[in-house]
């Protein structure tokens, strides 16, 4: 299965999935529910999907385009794990919203769509800091994912050599970042026990293994359950990168596949160790 395919399966599943919408004083949003086709075996009931909340990009940051690579590997990567993804198609956020107003709404789109609200979040790239900050007031979810996800106190931070960079100000993706930074999302990702999945590329200059150290460092001060996952010659959004650091465009293999599999693994047993928990109160 190749990049084209994961995306192709996303369509697919947006196609054919339920639209949903929410609104607050952040603006408003809309988006479906995407079901993979659940597996039957004859005489077996299907259980209902785990709703599974993939919190929405800041709209306008530079990456986007390469970004949805890493939303559609997460996507299918929890389907096919059994989750059913509340995916936004537009975010519209009020012109007042801020960074805090963007915080919000991955919070209520987290428990507003429909009479089945998310029990779990996802979000990569900035969006995964902001699932980050948001989860701190959501006890609760089950797991968290967090695909190539900054720690935006580390992202934001300066250096006497380029303190006065115009690009602080010039960046949408490091303004955002600033602004998520006063939050404190490493903080706020510890303050309710539950597994969290990191997922990152293992060779990029933006995101560099100081990000991924910081939130592992972060749970494990908490004694939360976190797992680290990095996929070998992929840069931050996923997509293949030479011995020599160099993008490739036709390397015979995608790393998003890689990246869908291990969520798919990971979120299989997150899936049965939460069963195996309430089974046993």
């Amino acid at each position: 299965m190749a990049g084209d395919g994961i995306h192709d399966l996303v369509l697919a599943a947006e196609r054919a999935g339920t639209p949903f919408s929410v609104a607050g004083a952040w603006g408003t949003a809309h988006g479906v529910v995407c079901r993979s086709a659940p597996a039957r075996r004859r005489g077996a009931a299907v259980a209902s999907p785990v709703n599974v909340l993939l919190a929405p990009p800041w709209p306008g940051l530079e990456d986007a385009d390469a970004a949805r690579r890493l939303d559609d590997a997460v996507t299918v990567g929890l389907m096919r794990a059994g989750a059913a993804v509340l995916r936004v198609r537009a975010l519209d956020l009020a012109p007042d919203a801020g960074a805090e107003g963007y915080v919000d709404a991955v919070a209520d789109l987290a428990t507003a769509p429909g009479d089945a609200p998310a029990r779990a979040m996802a979000g990569s790239w900035l969006a995964g800091t902001a699932v980050a900050l948001a989860s701190g007031r959501l006890p609760g979810l089950a797991f968290l994912v967090l695909a190539s996800a900054p720690a935006a106190e580390v992202m934001t931070r300066r250096t006497p050599e380029d303190e006065d960079d115009p690009r602080w100000e010039r960046s949408p993706t490091l303004r955002l970042a600033d602004a998520l930074a006063a939050q404190s999302p490493l903080e706020a990702v510890t303050v309710h026990p539950r597994p969290v999945l990191l997922v990152n590329g293992a060779v990029d200059t933006v995101l560099p293994a100081a990000h991924l150290e910081s939130w592992r460092a972060a749970l494990d001060a908490t004694q939360q359950r976190v797992e680290a996952v990095e996929v070998a010659f992929a840069d931050a959004f996923m997509r293949a990168v030479s011995e020599r650091g160099a993008l490739e465009a036709d390397a015979g293999w995608d790393p998003a596949v890689i990246a869908a599999e291990a969520i798919e693994r990971w979120t299989r047993d997150a899936f049965t160790s939460a069963a195996q928990a309430r089974r046993g109160r």
